[in-house]
Protein backbone atom coordinates (compact mmCIF):
# COMPACT_ATOMS: atom_id res chain seq x y z
CA UNK A 1 0.00 0.00 0.00
CA UNK A 2 2.98 2.20 0.61
CA UNK A 3 4.49 1.75 -2.40
CA UNK A 4 1.12 2.38 -4.12
CA UNK A 5 0.55 5.52 -2.43
CA UNK A 6 3.98 6.95 -3.11
CA UNK A 7 3.86 5.87 -7.19
CA UNK A 8 0.31 7.52 -6.97
CA UNK A 9 1.75 10.89 -5.82
CA UNK A 10 4.73 10.68 -8.00
CA UNK A 11 2.53 9.94 -10.77
CA UNK A 12 -0.12 13.02 -9.24
CA UNK A 13 -3.09 11.03 -10.23
CA UNK A 14 -5.27 8.45 -8.21
CA UNK A 15 -7.99 6.70 -10.13
CA UNK A 16 -8.13 6.18 -14.01
CA UNK A 17 -4.30 7.46 -14.48
CA UNK A 18 -3.15 4.81 -11.60
CA UNK A 19 -1.55 2.84 -14.09
CA UNK A 20 -0.20 5.73 -16.47
CA UNK A 21 1.35 6.58 -12.98
CA UNK A 22 2.71 2.91 -12.49
CA UNK A 23 4.73 3.23 -16.00
CA UNK A 24 5.84 6.33 -15.45
CA UNK A 25 7.51 6.03 -12.12
CA UNK A 26 9.06 2.77 -13.63
CA UNK A 27 10.10 4.95 -16.32
CA UNK A 28 11.63 7.64 -13.73
CA UNK A 29 13.25 5.04 -11.71
CA UNK A 30 14.58 3.67 -14.92
CA UNK A 31 16.30 6.83 -15.29
CA UNK A 32 17.65 7.42 -12.43
CA UNK A 33 19.14 3.88 -12.42
CA UNK A 34 19.98 4.53 -15.59
CA UNK A 35 22.47 7.40 -14.58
Amino acid sequence: MNKDCNICVLGGGWSNEREISLKSSKDVYKTLLGK
